[in-house]
């Protein structure tokens, strides 16, 4: 018997979180403190590819920094929107569907 062959589709693609936050540095043209203030929030949740991040980690990473103490206005202004930018960046940039 022979087995039906199966699409699994498009390959998986992988996007690598620091390498597109550098991208969306240059282009955007971010300041130099505001690099300085988004580098350490651009980080894996897990793992290095930011295709593979659902809005149960966000949530999950924004409950831990607001539960470790962080204000909420450095979560949204920072983190969140560190966050927001370098995906979204991906998005436009059609590294992502």
């Amino acid at each position: 018997m022979v087995e039906p062959e199966i699409d699994a589709g498009p390959p998986a693609v992988t996007i690598p979180f620091r390498s597109n936050f550098d991208s969306h540095v240059k282009e955007a043209e971010l300041a130099p403190s505001t690099v300085k203030r988004w580098s350490p929030v651009v980080k894996p949740l897990g793992h290095d590819n930011a295709t593979a991040i659902s809005r149960t980690d966000i949530v999950a990473w924004k409950d831990a920094l607001l539960s470790g103490g962080m204000s909420n206005i450095t979560v949204r202004d920072t983190c969140l929107a560190a966050t927001r930018a370098m995906l979204q960046f991906a998005l436009d940039e059609g590294r992502a569907n």
